[in-house]
């Protein structure tokens, strides 16, 4: 029987969980789509806010020299900060609130790149943000401070250090604060400045080791100095030291070469000339692998470089020659669906696994308690059936038996006695099938109970009057002490006491008393009974169920049954006890 219930309820729970399961891969399918779409469209929005947004400050530059144009197109690359901005972090002019902090305050977008680019001939690249940064550096030189923003060429400053060199740099700017949240920063302590170019050219790097407090350099604590091998040409340039109360940082996406963009794929224009570039749609959205898309645009600018030439109509006096450029500005940007929603893909299809795993258990205890109750009570009428079969047959054997004897023995004078044994055993059948009938007719949800107040010590006491004949003959006493009154049906009350009180004289020693006792809670009877065990206590409400099946009385085992299934009827609680041979069963009032 275990076994059996262990398998039904394992196909259950794999039923249950095979359809949840499937609901969820159709739901969390469905959810996924919805998300990734939304945020796609989503960034893609973003995008063109953002390039307008990158537009709008570009055209307050209108006209200006080209290499200015590239110091706010590689700043893009920091949220477009401002050049008061950009020195405000630079500076660190709140001690209070410190705006450095570790990693880095202002990271590279890595998912972008802009190139400028001239707009005729070969279009040949001027600034590419996957190779400059635009810095703001404090220099000294004569007594004299004042602050230099240019550009950093990522090429010239890797190709002037050496592979040990960079490793060691890049090796101090990967380690994490350690516990006083010390940590290390890239200082520049001397370099060019391009004036022409607006470029600054590092000479001296220091790895230097700090917090962020430290608002001036003179705080830090100097750990290794690098003297850089530099590649291009610095004749005729100035060069300026860094200030005591400055620090000329340089980023460290920048110093370790991770700021340049990451996975855009090349120009998806860049086999156009000029007419075709300007009469093709754009903006651009091009898949590059499910779920990751490049976004492309490109604009023209316009830019003015100013030269200064001798006004011969003034030997001291000088002459601002403008030359009006026209530039490309190409921006691509890696718009990654995934990895912006997957927080909320995560989230959303965790949820609603979580959601129907717990469903999922709710629905098998709920469904196993039923088929479980169906399944025990499936059992429950195949064995009141084979017992009731199985009581029925002796009975009917025997009548077959008398009957032959009678056919054979018709005019002896034994056809009485036959005939009487028949008579006994019919009545017996028809009084076991007329017990079936009542206990199936209380065990049905049909049954509705006639309420009234009944006085239980003159109802068992009339029941004790019926029985008091038959517990005569077998030398038993019958002792009835307490009183009080419930709420019940009077009916089966009485049948519940007749069949407590018939089972005690049934199975109880001879020479014994019967003690019945009566209070507020509970109707007790007690009886010595020398063959019943506690293993039979776990059966003996159970139909057909009998302790003793060698005594000379006969029982069909539903009298206690028929009392558990009142009891239970009432609201009842049917408890059994045995003790040096005592058997007691209680019948709880109430709860």
């Amino acid at each position: 029987m275990k076994n059996k219930l262990k398998k039904q309820k394992r196909n259950i729970a794999i039923k249950i969980f095979a359809v949840l399961f499937a609901v969820w891969l159709i739901v969390s399918g469905v959810f996924f789509a919805v998300v990734t779409t939304i945020e796609k469209n989503t960034l893609i929005a973003q995008e063109k806010l953002y390039e307008e947004i990158l537009m709008n400050r570009l055209s307050e530059y209108q006209n200006l020299p080209r290499t200015e144009v590239c110091s706010v197109v590689t700043r893009a690359k920091y949220h477009f900060l401002s050049s008061e901005e950009m020195l405000a972090y630079m500076q660190k002019t709140s001690s209070e609130e410190p705006l450095r902090e570790k990693p880095n305050y202002f990271p590279y977008d890595k998912n972008m790149q802009i190139v400028v680019m001239e707009s005729t001939g070969d279009q040949i690249p001027i600034i590419d943000t996957d190779k400059a940064t635009s810095t703001t550096f404090f220099g000294i030189q004569n007594e004299t401070k004042d602050t230099y923003q240019g550009l950093l060429n990522y090429d010239s400053y890797r190709a002037s250090l050496t592979d040990d060199e960079f490793d060691t740099i890049k090796d101090y700017l990967s380690r994490k604060p350690d516990k006083e949240g010390a940590y290390y920063e890239l200082i520049c302590k001397e370099f060019y400045f391009d004036d022409e170019n607006d470029q600054i050219i590092p000479k001296t790097v220091e790895i230097v080791k700090t917090k962020a407090s430290n608002i001036w350099y003179a705080e830090d604590e100097p750990v290794e100095t690098f003297e850089l091998n530099l590649t291009e040409s610095t004749a005729g340039l100035e060069l300026y030291e860094l200030p005591q109360d400055s620090r000329n940082v340089i980023d460290d996406d920048f110093a370790t070469g991770e700021f340049a963009s990451e996975g855009l794929i090349e120009d998806p224009y860049a086999t156009l000339d000029t007419d075709q570039l300007y009469s093709s749609l754009l903006p651009a959205v091009t898949k590059i692998s499910p779920l990751n898309y490049l976004y492309y645009n490109h604009y023209r600018f316009n830019t003015t470089e100013y030269t200064v030439v001798a006004d011969n109509t003034d030997p001291e006096g000088f002459t601002e020659i403008a030359e009006h450029y026209s530039i490309i500005i190409k921006y691509a940007k890696k718009i990654d669906v995934l990895g912006s929603c997957s927080d909320t893909l995560i989230l959303g299809i965790g949820g609603m696994f979580l959601f129907l795993l717990i469903i999922g258990i709710i629905l098998t205890v709920m469904l196993w308690k039923v088929m479980k109750t169906q399944i025990q009570e499936e059992q429950k009428r195949r064995e009141v059936t084979n017992a009731l079969a199985h009581d029925i047959k002796t009975p009917l054997f025997i009548i077959e038996g008398y009957a032959q004897n009678l056919k054979e023995n018709l005019y002896s004078d034994k056809k009485e006695h036959y005939a009487d044994r028949i008579i006994e055993r019919t009545k017996e059948v028809n009084t076991l099938v007329h017990k079936m009938l009542d206990f199936s007719k209380l065990d049905s949800v049909c049954y509705k109970l006639n309420s009234e107040n009944i006085d239980m010590a003159e109802l068992v006491n009339k029941v004790v009057s019926d029985f008091s004949e038959v517990a005569e003959e077998r030398t038993l006493s019958l002792d009835l002490q307490g009183e009080c009154r419930i709420k019940a049906d009077r009916e089966l009350i009485v049948r519940a006491v007749s069949n407590l009180i018939d089972n005690a004289v049934k199975h109880s020693d001879p020479n014994s008393v019967i003690n019945i006792r009566l209070n507020s809670k509970e109707l007790t009877i007690s009886n010595t009974c020398s063959t019943i065990t506690e293993k039979d206590l776990k059966h003996i409400t159970e139909p057909f169920f009998t302790a003793d099946s060698s005594r000379e009385t006969r029982s069909n085992g539903l009298g206690l049954s028929t009392v558990k299934t009142i009891a239970d009827m009432h609201g009842y609680k049917l408890s059994t006890e045995l003790e040096n041979n005592i058997f007691s069963i209680s019948l709880r009032f109430g709860k």
